[in-house]
């Protein structure tokens, strides 16, 4: 029993990774609340860091309402990982 709660947690930080990482291939303008630290289009490792922020924010169903997308794909995406974690709790 308490190996299942480990790979569960296991579980849960791969996936926040994998959807930074799927979040960082979208430009910050697809997202509101964010604002940008400099003028050009370089990704920086702010920019990592909002999107790992907004993923552990979406994990953990915290919701803040500063941060949401504003691309319909990426709210759909932002659903799949929000109940993905949940069946991955549930079960």
């Amino acid at each position: 029993m308490q190996y299942k709660n480990i790979r569960k947690i296991y579980y849960i930080i791969i996936m926040s990774l994998l959807f930074t990482v799927l979040y960082s291939l979208f430009p910050n303008s697809s997202f509101s609340g964010w604002k940008k630290e400099s003028d050009n289009d370089i990704f920086t490792l702010v920019d990592l860091f909002h999107r790992l922020f907004y993923s552990v924010v979406i994990q953990t169903t915290l919701g803040f309402s500063e941060l949401y997308p504003d691309n319909l794909l990426l709210r759909f995406i932002t659903m799949i990982q929000a109940l993905s974690t949940i069946f991955i709790i549930i079960i």
